[in-house]
């Protein structure tokens, strides 16, 4: 009986890691998107400037935020963002857009990827 309860107990601690572990990377990955949803609409309202401050801004954080997500997920993920972002200042204003959408893409699906759902987990 104390093999069933060991069991549970490593159990429901795994649980609760990867629901904490999943609710930070939710955290930090929307404190990189915030910068880059307000770029998106900035580009598209024709203002490169304040588009590329924000740009900046989002690159920053995710700096600040790359250590602890790199630690809990997948480092070819966090990679992937890492070499979009340092390519930013040599982008074009008109390819911008894209590149700052398949970013917001990229760190949106960041938290949806490590979620603790059946499909995840198995």
């Amino acid at each position: 009986m104390k093999y069933l309860y060991c069991g549970l107990l490593i159990l429901c601690l795994l649980l609760g890691a990867c629901w904490l572990s999943g609710r930070e990377i939710g955290r930090r990955s929307e404190a990189v998107a915030l910068p880059l949803e307000g770029a998106v609409s900035a580009l598209r309202a024709g203002d490169a400037a304040q588009g590329r401050q924000l740009l900046r801004r989002s690159a920053a954080e995710w700096e600040r935020q790359e250590g602890v997500l790199a630690s809990l997920m997948s480092h070819s993920s966090t990679d992937e963002i890492r070499a979009a972002l340092a390519e930013l200042e040599a982008v074009p204003d008109g390819e911008l857009e894209r590149l700052a959408l398949g970013l917001l893409r990229a760190v949106r699906s960041l938290a949806e990827m490590n979620r603790a759902v059946w499909r995840n987990i198995f």
